[in-house]
């Protein structure tokens, strides 16, 4: 009899630990569970490049450097058409505008590449202005270290910068292009992709008028009794993510 109550007791006993361990995960208590999660969209790389007005595309276009000098007295064929064959002579100079913008929600390095073609080694000297009214001079095929303005040359140059430069004034020859192009290069903050950032540098040109104590008069006859030398230039503008 007494076994039998023992054995039943402990079914009992038993038959409890087993409700108790099935019950005991439903009993009231606080239980949380907190997330946290990310995302990010891709920044965005966008900028704009124009020289003389027209925008610069990733296929070469037509640019109006040579086409902005307003000599009248060397002939128009075209009406000042941006695809005509300009005209280039002793005396002659221009400038164009060369704006960059950056949008990019990147910083970004903008750098520069001029070159020029030239094989008749017309005396062609570039100058770049820049916010201060400073103007540095260029050129691949001029060998002085320094060249006259001459009058009109001058003239221009005292309109461009507000600052008078006398008509018997002489430059100094800073480098050639390459150094030119390196001196362009600028960086730019990132942006919110709706209000820019911009640069502008005025690019300009002329034909030298001679070095500090020669005007060359008689190269320079020699190209104008051939007419046929051409004076092409390439410029590139490259937008680099800084990281």
């Amino acid at each position: 009899m007494k076994s039998k109550t023992f054995r039943v007791s402990l079914v009992i006993l038993l038959l409890a630990v087993i409700t108790m361990s099935l019950t005991s995960g439903t009993l009231a208590k606080y239980v949380e569970t907190v997330y946290g999660t990310d995302s990010a969209r891709v920044a965005k790389f966008e900028y704009t490049a124009t020289a003389g007005g027209t925008t610069l595309t990733t296929s070469p276009v037509a640019i109006d450097l040579f086409n902005t000098e307003d000599d009248t007295e060397v002939y128009d064929p075209e009406g000042h058409n941006l695809n005509s064959q300009k005209l280039v002579a002793p005396g002659t100079f221009g400038h164009f505008d060369v704006v960059t913008t950056n949008l990019s929600e990147v910083e970004v390095g903008v750098s520069y590449t001029i070159e020029e073609t030239n094989a008749g080694n017309v005396p062609i000297v570039y100058f770049v202005k820049d916010s201060n009214n400073n103007v540095r001079y260029y050129s691949d095929k001029v060998s002085s270290s320094t060249v006259a303005l001459g009058p009109d040359i001058a003239t221009y140059i005292t309109t461009l910068t507000g600052s008078t430069v006398e008509s018997s004034a002489t430059v100094s020859i800073t480098g050639n292009l390459e150094a030119m192009s390196t001196s362009l290069g600028t960086t730019m903050d990132a942006t919110n992709n709706s209000t820019g950032i911009t640069k502008t540098d005025v690019v300009g040109w002329f034909w030298a008028f001679g070095d500090a104590t020669n005007n060359v008069d008689t190269a320079d006859t020699t190209l104008g009794l051939a007419g046929t030398a051409t004076v092409q230039v390439n410029l590139g503008v490259t937008f680099t993510q800084v990281d």
